[in-house]
């Protein structure tokens, strides 16, 4: 979700436009980063290769234009794509069309081929371009890319309509995540996970202690020294074994009476 801000202020000179790249094929980023050099208003910040510097960095950056491949993992891909703040322009390339009007459902600005030419970037560039400026002097005002979290510190919202939720930090990545979607915590020595229903996997940095400390609510229960469950999606307690869909935990003995006293109401044995 992109939240414009428009701040009425004096006509001003267009800030150059930035770009980011995270592409894994070597001609295809070459291909884009000549083109995007012979823009004189558009400034290249970085273009990597790796997930994780995909997500660390595209947060901390904050660019206009980002150019995302999408290669036969598409499914992760959009994970990666959900995790960050999103630019003011993403622009996908496909190497399967059947995508492309997924990929526009997900909220990318445009959808190039994998085979894209230098005329086509050039084309995209221009209309992304062209749109910003276009913003700006219809409003004459400075434009800025907020992302959700800011728009939601400052709306007064009742909460009786609100569901409890809580922010998760990866680096320079906050992720707004519901409570009761989460389905279990896992702490991998200084990284730790959070599992939705979707299957989706949230990262956040910390420990399991800390991060239980802050979660509003009492649905998630610690079950080890490293793992902590929904208490409301358990299915079955038995032993010292608890079982939720198709995962199956351990719990540890130091917590197992407080998760039993916990499930009494739900006569699970």
């Amino acid at each position: 979700m992109l939240i414009f801000v428009l701040c009425h202020t004096k006509k001003k000179k267009m800030k150059t436009v930035t770009t980011f790249l995270y592409v894994q094929n070597n001609q295809l980023e070459s291909t884009i980063l000549e083109t995007v050099k012979n823009f004189k208003g558009i400034e290249i910040l970085e273009c990597v290769s790796d997930k994780y510097a995909f997500i660390e960095r595209v947060g901390r950056q904050k660019p206009d234009i980002m150019f995302m491949e999408f290669n036969d993992q598409i499914d992760q891909q959009l994970e990666l794509y959900e995790m960050i703040s999103k630019p003011l322009f993403p622009i996908a390339i496909c190497h399967d069309e059947s995508q492309i009007t997924r990929l526009l459902d997900k909220g990318f600005f445009e959808v190039l081929p994998s085979n894209t030419t230098k005329e086509q970037i050039i084309n995209k560039l221009f209309k992304a371009y062209r749109f910003s400026k276009d913003v700006l002097e219809r409003f004459n005002a400075s434009l800025i890319v907020a992302s959700p979290r800011i728009e939601y510190s400052k709306k007064s919202l009742v909460v009786s309509n609100q569901k409890d939720t809580i922010y998760l930090r990866y680096k320079s990545t906050r992720i707004k995540v519901v409570i009761e979607e989460i389905v279990y915590i896992q702490s991998i020595k200084e990284l730790i996970v959070v599992v939705l229903e979707s299957g989706r996997k949230i990262f956040h940095q910390g420990s399991l202690k800390k991060l239980l400390e802050i979660i509003p609510g009492t649905k998630i229960v610690r079950i080890s020294n490293t793992m902590a469950i929904n208490h409301q999606k358990v299915e079955r307690l038995q032993k010292q074994q608890v079982l939720i869909g198709d995962n199956n935990f351990k719990v540890s003995r130091l917590y197992i009476s407080k998760l039993k006293e916990t499930l009494k109401i739900k006569q699970i044995s």
